[in-house]
C-alpha cells in the first residue's frame, strides 16, 4: 500500500508537461500566439523554446535540492524544502488552470474542416 501512495506526488509534476504542450501549441503554423522572427519557421521556434525549457528545468533540478538542504540547515526543519515545493506546485497548477486556453473547440473546428481530406493528405500535412 505504501509503495502505491509514494507515487501519488508524481501526479502533481504537471508543470513541465503543460509547458511542453503550451510551447508546441503556440508554435503551430496556424497559431498567432507566438510571433516568429523574420526567417524563423515554427519548427525552429518550437525547438528553441523547448531547448530553453529543458535547460531551465535542468537548472531548477540542480539548484532545488541544494536550496532545500540550505533551508533545512538554516531553519532546522527538514521539511521546509518539501513545503516550499508543495506551494510551488500549487501555484503552478493554479496558474496553468487560469491562464492556459482550452484548445478543444479549436481542434473540433479543425477536424470538421479536414474531414473531407483523404488519409494521404492528412499524413502529408503531419509529416511536413
Amino acid at each position: 500500500g505504501m509503495l502505491y501512495w509514494s507515487k501519488v506526488p508524481m501526479l502533481l509534476q504537471h508543470a513541465f508537461l503543460v509547458g511542453q504542450a503550451t510551447v508546441s501549441r503556440s508554435c503551430n503554423d496556424d497559431s498567432n500566439e507566438m510571433d516568429a522572427g523574420e526567417g524563423e519557421d515554427s519548427a525552429a521556434q518550437r525547438a528553441a523554446a523547448l531547448g530553453r525549457m529543458t535547460t531551465a528545468y535542468t537548472i531548477g533540478a540542480t539548484i532545488g535540492p541544494a536550496l532545500g538542504g540550505i533551508l533545512a540547515v538554516e531553519k532546522e526543519d527538514l521539511y521546509v524544502g518539501a513545503r516550499l515545493a508543495v506551494w510551488g506546485s500549487i501555484v503552478s497548477l493554479v496558474l496553468s488552470v487560469v491562464y492556459l486556453k482550452d484548445h478543444t473547440a479549436q481542434n473540433e473546428q479543425r477536424n470538421k474542416k479536414n474531414e473531407k481530406s483523404s488519409f494521404v493528405d492528412s499524413l502529408k500535412n503531419t509529416l511536413q
